[in-house]
């Protein structure tokens, strides 16, 4: 039985040696007057064509049975049924950005280093005390579960590999990087997992839970959009979320992310009482430079800084039917609705609602507008009813990104068609419903602004703004210039044309054969480009903004044993492997020591060789 029968093939260097052994050049014939002044020929033999009678040499017994053993340890024979197996230490790396936040060991004790680096220290002396022989099969979980190490890695290479600087990715599922690993741990085998949290996944008898977190209290920017305005002006609008019990006192600023040491173009300090969400808006200047946010550092400084990239230059083109009475109940004038349309991005209004991109309407008029808002307000004499919460929002829809609605009253009609796709319900009640039709996009509220605090609450401009992204994602060219980390980007009207996109590390050329590509999830924060055939780079930004990263405060500490034993992989090396390969590279040693040692010459031999050349001078 052989541990890799393929091996056997290199049987074939047996024949080869005796066939070289066998085959020798003929010398040519040289014609000389005597032969006692010559002394004894060194007739070496030579590789060639002619064949001659075998000489079974010290040389040749070496050659042999060196080519025998090395051939016999490629194959690996086995002996019973008996395999030798080693340690496999198959180990997952939850790689949350909220592993970057300081840790704690497994007993509880504060660390000032991360709790990715407390994983790879511990996940290192792992390897060590499995010993030199063991194995390794390292995973990071992410969007995708990325190989790390192996499968199977010696022990020393996965080491080496861990001291590559951790990775951030945004929330995900731990489980894929879970199946992956189960998988090569084998039924019964153990798996590690080194998370910041002790309900990280639910328990499982296969898999060691070693927990390296622990809650902080945390500030981070969550959200931030620039959009430009008709007056050559630019809004920069931020949402800062509070992640603690604890009042705060943060200063945030706003700069050029080609000069970050230069003077702020725009500063505010913020006074957090202690949970909660602040909505800031900026006017600055139109530019097409990349903006950098920074809030003044905490223990998690991943979520304290942003840069955002430039807007789509065009304004977004909207168009209004509102009533006085409408407009004056979301906080506007129906004469110029500035702080509508500045909520919207800048938008300008439209005289008519022909090839307008967004409409804002009470329902009463009809618009083709591929995406608009319609305040459905409940009639004077109908049943309404007033709720304070608490809301079921489909939080993973992008127009319901940033909403909270934390202390909102909102009224609406008891009685109310669900015609579409429900996206905020109130008990039972569906407060906000989306209706999709032929490439238009129609979201209705069921709301009495007169008697909400809906449209003076932060929760009001964030939703239009998505509205907003929206209309502009409808547009040829990428859909947005900013994005959460994690997730993905369209870019529309690309039919035939070389798209490439490139960023931190990251390079993808695309030949578009459809109206629109998409790039799956960033996971990487950072700027990126954007070029569509010969056009000028489109700059894109990518920040962390999520805040289940940014919420610290559920981080623990804890290990949870795993019932099975550590797996085992069958070890590609045996010492009777070794031990072959050793006697093989001994033989050709000696070969080349035998073949290296100078033919004996007796004395008159060496007095006759002297003579020679006076012999030949006097002839």
């Amino acid at each position: 039985m052989f541990a890799n029968p393929l091996g056997l093939i290199a049987l074939a260097a047996l024949p080869a040696v005796i066939a070289l052994h066998l085959y020798r050049r003929r010398f040519q014939p040289r014609t000389v007057s005597a032969l006692f002044l010559w002394g004894p020929i060194d007739a070496t033999p030579v590789s060639g064509r002619t064949r001659e009678m075998l000489i079974k040499s010290p040389s040749f017994w070496l050659e042999l049975l060196a080519a025998l053993a090395l051939a016999l340890a490629i194959a690996g024979p086995r002996f019973g049924r008996a395999e030798l197996t080693v340690p496999h230490v198959v180990a997952v790396l939850d790689g949350s950005a909220s592993m970057l936040a300081p840790g704690a060991s497994p007993t509880g004790t504060a660390r000032s280093t991360s709790a990715a680096q407390l994983a790879r220290e511990l996940l290192a002396r792992r390897l060590s005390d499995a010993g030199g022989r063991a194995r390794a099969t390292v995973i990071l979980s992410g969007p995708r579960a990325e190989l790390l190490a192996g499968p199977s890695a010696p022990g020393g290479l996965a080491a080496k590999a861990l001291q590559a600087p951790p990775t951030a990715h945004a929330a995900h599922d731990l489980r894929p990087a879970l199946e992956l690993a189960a998988r090569f741990a084998g039924e019964d085998g153990q798996v590690l997992l080194f998370t910041d949290r002790t309900d990280a996944v639910p328990s499982d008898p296969l898999i060691e839970r070693i927990a390296l977190g622990r809650g902080l209290g945390n500030t981070g920017i969550l959200r931030s959009t620039r959009t430009p305005q008709p007056d050559g002006k630019e809004l920069l609008a931020v949402v800062v979320g509070r992640f603690a019990d604890t009042p705060a006192r943060l200063d945030f600023e706003v700069r050029a992310a080609d000069a970050p040491d230069g003077p702020p173009l725009a500063t505010r300090q913020l006074e957090l009482e202690g949970e909660g969400r602040i909505a800031l808006q900026f006017e600055l200047p139109r530019t097409d430079l990349s903006l950098e946010l920074r809030l003044t550092p905490d223990e998690f400084t991943a979520d304290d800084t942003a840069v955002v990239a430039p807007p789509d230059g065009a304004p977004l083109r909207a168009w209004f039917a509102l009533d006085e009475n409408l407009a004056r109940a979301l906080g506007d004038s129906s004469e110029d609705s500035g702080k509508l349309r500045q909520a919207l991005g800048g938008a300008a209004l439209a005289a008519s609602p022909a090839s307008v991109e967004f409409a804002l309407t009470d329902g009463s008029s009809a618009t083709s507008a591929p995406q608009s808002l319609v305040l459905d307000v409940p009639a004077a004499d109908a049943d309404t009813r007033s709720f304070v919460g608490p809301y079921l929002i489909e939080r993973a829809h992008p127009l319901m990104e940033g909403l909270t609605l934390d202390g909102v009253v909102w009224t609406a009609a008891t009685a109310f068609p669900l015609t579409g796709t429900p996206l905020v319900f109130a008990g039972d009640l569906p407060l906000v419903v989306l209706i999709k039709s032929r490439g238009r996009s129609e979201l209705r509220l069921n709301l009495d602004p007169a008697k909400s605090t809906v449209t003076r609450s932060p929760d009001w401009p964030i939703l239009l703004a998505n509205l907003g992204e929206a209309a502009r994602a409808r547009r040829p060219g990428p859909t947005a210039r900013h994005l959460p980390q994690g997730q993905g980007l369209r870019v529309n009207g690309v039919r035939g044309e070389r798209v490439a996109l490139r960023g931190p590390e990251f390079e993808q050329i695309v030949e578009a054969a459809a109206a629109e590509i998409d790039f799956e999830n960033f996971d990487r924060p950072g700027m990126y480009e954007l070029q569509v055939g010969d056009a000028q780079p489109i700059p894109i930004s990518v920040a962390l903004e999520d805040a289940r990263q940014s919420d610290l405060r559920t981080r623990s500490f804890g290990l949870e044993p795993a019932a099975a034993a550590m797996a085992a992989v069958a070890s590609d090396t045996h010492p009777f492997d070794l031990a072959l390969a050793a006697l093989g590279l001994l033989c050709l040693l000696l070969d080349w020591l035998v073949l290296g040692r100078p033919a004996g010459r007796s004395a008159s031999q060496r007095t006759a060789a002297r003579a020679a050349p006076l012999e030949r001078g006097i002839a």
